[in-house]
């Protein structure tokens, strides 16, 4: 899938926190969905993971997109568009959260806030996945 991403660490960090805010969605993360995402991060980032402190961190869907875009005085885009990078996120964490089965509401919610904030569509979501129809009307 994509991994062409092209993020600084900074952006990378963000990415990792997205996605483990994303398997705590439903208050939870299964010893499998820590194995799934720890492979998705090391598949798409050299940035070394904490694990202890993404199970504190959280970055908002919005902090995610005004970096990628630029918004933030402290960070620059690391080169890949938002819309591109949310379409990645969308099909990393639909990996690491059908590992123990299907997604969840919760977590379905998570993914999406985050999809809409860096302008990923339906249609995308739809092309990415079966996983999230049920849900895609939140996407406007």
């Amino acid at each position: 899938m994509g991994d062409a991403l092209k993020l600084d660490d900074a952006i990378a960090t963000m990415y990792i926190e997205a996605l483990a805010a994303i398997a705590r969605a439903d208050q939870e993360i299964s010893t499998d969905e820590a194995s799934r995402l720890a492979a998705v991060v090391a598949r798409r980032s050299p940035v070394p993971v904490d694990a202890e402190a993404l199970f504190f961190a959280s970055v908002t869907p919005e902090a995610l997109a005004a970096a990628l875009r630029g918004g933030d005085a402290f960070r620059t885009s690391g080169g890949s568009e938002p819309r591109a990078v949310g379409r990645a996120l969308v099909a990393d964490a639909v990996e690491v959260a059908t590992v123990d089965g299907d997604v969840n509401a919760h977590e379905a919610h998570t993914i999406l806030r985050y999809a809409r904030a860096l302008g990923v569509s339906a249609a995308d979501v739809h092309a990415i996945t079966h996983q999230l129809d049920e849900w895609l009307g939140e996407l406007g």
